[in-house]
């Protein structure tokens, strides 16, 4: 089992290089939070990796941990930015918001003390950010739903985001709720499921699409009918 949790980080770090690559050319100026996200991400992910080969996971779940709530300092600044980007004079409160976010976040990665009792505790932690990011993302996609004026990247971007925090919010919970060692792989599974899903939306978002492309829903018969 070890084997495969190691190659499904080795897949899921050979994604996010080749995403980080992805949008280096193609959109680091339209989404630099995502690219700054994206590398970090990558970054951290190789560390673990480290960690565990040479170090035989020594500091895992210190590093694990920091990392875990200083990646959602970036998904909330990123999150805060793209509402910011779907209101047309967004009020000079949320930039500060976001702008906040990463640094206080961090700065808590660094601050909370470390010990394998205080485990099942950061997974409801992490899980309570998950849940704030999801009405994050609740609010995002509702002013989305008003709002014609984004093109098909921004709302692939959104909606990986989407994927991502919900896969997270669910695993979390899951854990807090498995006492089986048989079934602890399950929300492990989702939570690296979702993140795989992600990653994969992104891709296309920035492969396939361009930044004035719109999204044009197919019309129903009934509406074609009316056009006629």
């Amino acid at each position: 089992m070890t084997f495969f949790w190691v190659a499904l980080s080795n897949v899921i770090i050979g994604l996010q290089a080749a995403l980080a690559i992805v949008v280096f050319y193609r959109g680091r100026r339209e989404f630099p939070l995502l690219f700054s996200y994206v590398l970090a991400r990558a970054g951290i992910g190789i560390a673990l990796l480290l960690d565990f080969y040479s170090l035989h996971a020594r500091a895992y779940d210190s590093l694990y941990w920091l990392s875990d709530i200083s990646l959602h300092g970036f998904v909330f600044a990123l999150l805060v930015h793209l509402i910011r980007c779907t209101l047309v004079s967004p009020p000079r409160y949320i930039l500060i918001a976001g702008l906040i976010s990463v640094p206080v976040l961090v700065f808590l990665s660094m601050a909370v003390p470390y010990h394998h009792i205080f485990n099942r505790w950061m997974t409801g932690f992490s899980r309570n950010l998950s849940f704030c990011e999801e009405i994050l993302n609740l609010v995002l996609w509702g002013l989305l739903v008003h709002n014609r004026r984004v093109g098909l990247r921004f709302l692939l971007v959104s909606a990986g985001l989407g994927i991502q925090v919900t896969g997270e919010v669910t695993g979390q919970s899951l854990r807090l709720f498995t006492h089986s060692a048989a079934i602890v792989w399950a929300p492990n599974l989702l939570v690296n499921v979702s993140g795989i899903l992600a990653i994969l939306l992104w891709l296309y978002a920035f492969c396939r699409s361009n930044p004035n492309d719109k999204y044009f829903p197919r019309m129903t018969y009934a509406a074609t009918s009316k056009a006629h």
